[in-house]
């Protein structure tokens, strides 16, 4: 009797751990695949600023020649207000 009551209970704690196991393995599963998904995520966030970037770079060069430009013309008017003024 006490043998059967001992394997009993083994095998309920066997069932408990085969359940736990078999939880945790579920966890791992959606922690895997929601990692994943932020791997995915952190590539598309990743491409957005390089293409941010780089039209940052494209209007900070066209704002450099705009004022090159700018300055230029100033300097352009200038003289030729001097010019007619003279």
């Amino acid at each position: 009797m006490r043998d059967q009551q001992d394997y009993d209970r083994l095998r309920e704690m066997a069932g408990r751990k085969e359940r736990e196991n078999s939880d945790s393995d579920q966890r791992i599963k959606h922690a895997d695949f929601d990692f994943f998904k932020l791997q995915e995520k952190l590539s598309e966030v990743s491409k957005i600023a390089d293409l941010r970037d780089f039209d940052l770079k494209r209007t900070s060069e066209a704002l450099s020649a705009t004022q090159i430009e700018l300055h230029s013309s100033r300097q352009e008017n200038a003289k030729q207000s001097n010019d007619l003024s003279s």
